[in-house]
């Protein structure tokens, strides 16, 4: 969805990257995704058919206008997907709701910043 999205690929083109690492040899800006934690929702009957993934992405960036891009990736990102619903791949999407952002703590060592968003993903299936 967001390699698709025009504003996040102006911004990091197809530089989107999952456990949360960059690849030594890729460039910057880009951004990062992880699950945080994965909750199937109950009924009486017994777990339901509705599941609330908690994803963090981080929008990286270098240099010294690296926090005014990394910002500006993370607009675009929340504007992608907050109020998403719909098929992502061959996942159906209830909603996805902005959760919070924060920065990253910063490197003493290196010009590396970053913002981390959290998203709080609903789809309809089982537990993966």
């Amino acid at each position: 969805h967001l390699k698709a999205d025009p504003a996040v690929a102006a911004l990091v083109g197809d530089r989107i990257f999952p456990a949360g690492r960059i690849p030594e040899a890729a460039s910057l800006p880009a951004i990062t995704h992880q699950r945080v934690s994965t909750q199937a929702e109950r009924t009486l009957q017994g777990l339901a058919r509705l599941t609330q993934v908690r994803v963090q992405l981080t929008a990286w960036a270098e240099g010294p206008r690296g926090y005014a891009q990394s910002k500006a990736i993370a607009g675009a990102v929340i504007a992608s997907l907050m109020g998403f619903r719909g098929e992502w791949g061959a996942v159906p999407i209830s909603g996805i709701n902005f959760y919070g952002m924060q920065d990253t703590d910063p490197d003493p060592d290196s010009e590396l910043v970053g913002v981390d968003m959290d998203f709080l993903i609903w789809h309809r299936g089982s537990v993966p």
